[in-house]
């Protein structure tokens, strides 16, 4: 094969792959783990605002997510073998466990050096196989693979071509949560996505990440306390979250739906909520929504004139 027909055959398979416009440096070069600094591009969720500054927390602004405390997860002899060995790397835990912080972290402490590729939708890397791209030194970035797995998104094949046999230096890592697992192993899904689930979740390493810190984790919690006020406040609150929920404002958050939950945008909100209860993975289309939510208003309430309507919450 010439030189020009290796050179358009990488042109191809460059523009096959999918990334995030968020993640992209210009042209069609994705970004190396390294040049990407910001976690919340990613998935973190965006941290609590700041309290007021507190005698002997150090000066300065703090930055958008607070200084990451490591998980005893971090140690795993798994995870560190999926950075050497290649393959697929689940981080699975309760929602805002902290899950894809520590995959955030974890890429960059183990391979900051390597391309890193983040599928724009679930059908992203079934297209990569049909295009039959060849990865090299590559982090795929999957947040939340139960989309792609519920989905029909990644299966053996997909796994094969991606991670050949002997591919050491390609590595898929992802985040899955508990609830969500709960969903892919219950009865509703197709027969081919389940078998599918079960071989890619055969082949995966699969580290468990817990809601609650261990004593260790919050001994180096408390080493960053004065480093930034959120970790102090997470670690001196009472109000029932985990750590890593209280750092991601899930108290505010939930006491917003509840002080809405009347109104035409909690009922919304609560259908949604609702429907990922009762195993529905995919996003909600308007339609479903518009009939479910009335289900969560009061009937005396629900239609009234000048009511604001789905299109306007």
């Amino acid at each position: 094969m010439g030189w020009r027909r290796l050179q358009a055959l990488g042109n191809r398979q460059q523009a096959a792959l999918p990334g995030q416009p968020r993640l992209r440096h210009g042209g069609a070069r994705h970004p190396k783990v390294s040049e990407c600094t910001d976690p919340r591009a990613l998935g973190v969720h965006p941290a609590v605002r700041p309290a007021k500054h507190v005698a002997g927390q150090q000066r300065g602004a703090p930055g958008a997510v607070p200084p990451y405390v490591p998980r005893d997860a971090d140690d795993s002899a798994l995870l560190a073998d999926g950075f050497a060995s290649g393959g697929l790397v689940i981080i699975e835990g309760p929602a805002a466990a902290g899950k894809t912080r520590m995959a955030y972290e974890a890429m960059h402490r183990h391979a900051p050096g390597r391309q890193l590729i983040v599928p724009s939708d679930p059908a992203a890397l079934r297209g990569l196989q049909t295009a039959g791209v060849r990865l090299a030194d590559t982090i795929v970035w999957l947040d939340d693979i139960h989309d792609y797995l519920a989905g029909g998104g990644l299966d053996g094949p997909v796994l094969d071509a991606l991670c050949p046999h002997g591919r050491w230096d390609v590595l898929l890592l992802a985040t899955l949560r508990s609830e969500a697992r709960r969903t892919l192993d219950a009865a509703g899904l197709d027969t081919t996505v389940r078998r599918a689930i079960r071989e890619v979740m055969g082949r995966a390493r699969v580290i468990p990440l817990s809601r609650a810190l261990t004593p260790a984790e919050r001994h180096r919690a408390q080493q960053r306390r004065t480093a930034d006020p959120r970790i102090a406040a997470a670690l001196d609150q009472h109000t029932g979250a985990g750590f890593a929920e209280f750092l991601a404002a899930a108290p505010p958050i939930l006491r917003r739906w509840q002080s809405v939950r009347d109104s035409t945008g909690g009922a919304i909100i609560t259908a949604a909520v609702d429907a990922r209860r009762a195993g529905v993975l995919s996003p909600l289309p308007r339609d479903l929504l518009r009939a479910l939510h009335a289900c969560y208003l009061d009937p005396g309430h629900a239609y009234l004139p000048g009511e604001p309507g789905v299109g306007d919450a």
